[in-house]
C-alpha cells in the first residue's frame, strides 16, 4: 500500500531489535516508549542504546548474518562498544522468540469467514446429550 509503513510498538526495547530488524526491514516505525524512557541513566542514553541496537542489527543483517539465530549475540558484541546499550541490556534482559505458533491456518481461516459473516457460529441445544454443541454454518 502506497504511503503505509508498518510499526511495531508496545512494550519493545533493545532485545526486540534483531527481530523488530528481520520483520519490518529498513521501512518501519519502531515507537520505544518505555524501552527508552525506562533506561537506568535517562532518556538520552535510552534513544542511544536503541538506535546502537538497530545499527548493529542493520549492519549485521547486511553482512549475511542470520538476525533469528545471531540476534542476541549481535546485540551483545554491538554493547561491548556502546555503555547504553549495556545498560539497557542488563534492564531489560535477554529475550527468546522461540515458540510455536497458536493459531492453524484452519482456524484463521474460520476467523476471517466469521468477521466477514461468511460462516455464522450457532449454539444448539442437544436434548439427548443435555448440552450445548458449538458449530459453524455457512451463510447463503
Amino acid at each position: 500500500m502506497p504511503g503505509v509503513l508498518p510499526v511495531a510498538s508496545g512494550g519493545i526495547h533493545v532485545w526486540h531489535m534483531p527481530a523488530l530488524t528481520e520483520i519490518f526491514g529498513d521501512d518501519s516505525v519502531l515507537q520505544f516508549g518505555g524501552g527508552t524512557l525506562g533506561h537506568p541513566w535517562g532518556n538520552a542514553p535510552g534513544a542511544v542504546a536503541n538506535r546502537v541496537a538497530l545499527e548493529a542489527c542493520v549492519q549485521a543483517r547486511n553482512e549475511g548474518r542470520d538476525l533469528a539465530r545471531e540476534g542476541n549475540d549481535i546485540i551483545r558484541e554491538a554493547s561491548k562498544w556502546s555503555p547504553e546499550l549495556a545498560a539497557a541490556c542488563e534492564i531489560w534482559k535477554e529475550i527468546k522468540f522461540d515458540f510455536d505458533p497458536k493459531d492453524s491456518m484452519e482456524k484463521c481461516w474460520f476467523h476471517l469467514m466469521l468477521s466477514n459473516k461468511k460462516l455464522e457460529h450457532r449454539y444448539v441445544l442437544s436434548k439427548s446429550k443435555d448440552s450445548i454443541d458449538s458449530s459453524l454454518v455457512p451463510l447463503s
